[in-house]
């Protein structure tokens, strides 16, 4: 795994694949070991079980930011720091 301040690279079966975090909110927050925990279904999905966090590769190589709303991102950020 490649991580600064913006973006993430994971390598996968068909090459690395960069993650723009700004696009998503839960990975942002997301410390290196949440990050790098994280597991590959179908080929298709990524999930981070740490984050409940789950997006398709496609999404992420269509640059297509999270769905999240702000008011579930705050509840669930909210959660985080019980």
């Amino acid at each position: 795994m490649s991580l600064n301040s913006e973006t993430f690279s994971i390598q996968l079966h068909g090459g690395p694949l960069t993650i723009d975090m700004l696009s998503y909110p839960r990975l942002l927050v997301a410390d290196k070991k949440e990050l790098n925990n994280f597991k590959v279904f179908d080929s298709a999905i990524i999930e981070w079980p740490d984050l409940d966090e789950q997006l398709s590769i496609r999404q992420i190589k269509e640059n297509k930011p999270s769905k999240e709303t702000a008011h579930s991102f705050v509840k669930w950020l909210r959660k985080r720091e019980i």
